[in-house]
């Protein structure tokens, strides 16, 4: 699992990256909480292909313990929310907006994460594991997404495009 570790000592799990397109919301369809990749894959299908989300991940394999860099690209502006599904699917943890970075309005184009008041940092365990970026236009209760994120729920806005991506982390 990717861990997000915040200057402060502040730690919290995140995950992998690519890019992918996608957008709109029909009525929630409720992918399995123990399923993160059933999430991601409903997530990805429902998403409003006119706004075109990327997300990179630089290095795309890591030693467990190594940094990690999200590129975030988009085609305008809006509020941006990143999600990590850990290696074995079940967890899903939010990654950004954090405790020490709640800044996720974007004007459009992108966006280079960690900033430089944290660091998203491979803490295993080996395997794959998978980033969620996405981005609306308008921007979500950032307790509802807690409690959705707590009851292992990736938060989806009424309107937003969206892009995956993965990262393979190895034993040091």
């Amino acid at each position: 699992m990717m861990r997000t570790r915040f200057r402060p000592a502040v730690w919290l799990a995140t995950g992998m990256v690519a890019s992918l397109v996608g957008c709109a919301t029909p009525p929630r369809e409720d992918a399995s909480a123990a399923d993160g990749l059933a999430q991601v894959d409903a997530l990805l299908r429902q998403a409003d292909t006119g706004m075109a989300v990327q997300l990179a991940v630089q290095p795309s394999q890591v030693r467990i313990g190594e940094d990690v860099r999200l590129l975030v690209n988009a085609k305008g502006p809006g509020y941006l929310y990143v999600y990590q599904v850990n290696a074995d699917t079940k967890r899903v943890v939010q990654v950004f907006p954090n405790a020490v970075d709640g800044a996720n309005y974007s004007a459009g184009g992108t966006v280079a994460l960690p900033r430089a008041t944290w660091r998203i940092t491979a803490g295993g365990p080996a395997g794959v594991g998978y980033f969620v970026a996405v981005v609306s236009p308008t921007a979500m209760d950032l307790n509802a997404v807690a409690v959705e994120v707590g009851q292992g729920r990736i938060p989806r806005p009424a309107q937003y495009g969206a892009a995956m991506g993965s990262l393979r982390e190895v034993a040091p």
